[in-house]
C-alpha cells in the first residue's frame, strides 16, 4: 500500500491562510450591514435606543447563520483540501472528479463543474470563487473532489 503524510505542513498553511481570508470577508460583511443599519436610523430620524435595538437584532440573527456558516465552510474546506494532499501523494491516483451535491441550493458555477475530471494536480476550469481552484473551497461550500483514475496496484 501507500503511505501517507497527515502532519504536511501545507496543511497547516491551508487552513491559516483559509483564516485570514475568512475573517477579511466576515469583517467586510459586518461592517457593510452595520453602516447601512446607521443610514437608515439617520435616515429615519431614530434614537440611539432604536439603533442599537436594530443593530442587537442584527447580531443575534447573524450569529447562528454564521456559525453554520463557518462550520460548514472550514470542514468541508479542510477535507477537500486533505484529499487533494492525499491525492498528490498517492503514485496510483491520476484524475480527480468535482462532484455536487446535485441539488436546487448547488450554485450554478459548481452545477456546471459537476462531473469535470482533471490531473489531479491541476485546476478545475472557471473555478475562481475558493480558496484554491484545486479542490471545491467557497464559503459554505458543499462540493468535493474524488480520485477518478486510479492505477492498478503494482
Amino acid at each position: 500500500g501507500e503511505t501517507f503524510n497527515s502532519t504536511d505542513p501545507w496543511a497547516a498553511s491551508v487552513v491559516e491562510a483559509r483564516s485570514v481570508e475568512y475573517a477579511a470577508l466576515v469583517n467586510t460583511t459586518t461592517s457593510n450591514h452595520i453602516n447601512s443599519l446607521v443610514a437608515h436610523a439617520i435616515e429615519a430620524n431614530s434614537t440611539v435606543a432604536e439603533l442599537a435595538a436594530s443593530l442587537e437584532s442584527y447580531f443575534t440573527a447573524q450569529n447562528a447563520m454564521r456559525a453554520q456558516r463557518i462550520a460548514r465552510t472550514e470542514l468541508v474546506s479542510a477535507g477537500n483540501a486533505g484529499r487533494q494532499a492525499s491525492m498528490k501523494q498517492s503514485k496510483r491516483v491520476t484524475h480527480k472528479r468535482w462532484m455536487s451535491m446535485r441539488d436546487k441550493n448547488v450554485r450554478d458555477a459548481h452545477a456546471a463543474l459537476d462531473g469535470t475530471v482533471v490531473k489531479k494536480d491541476e485546476s478545475f476550469p472557471g473555478y475562481t470563487d475558493g480558496a484554491s481552484s484545486e479542490w471545491p473551497s467557497s464559503v459554505n461550500e458543499r462540493c468535493y473532489a474524488i480520485p477518478e483514475r486510479v492505477e492498478p496496484k503494482e
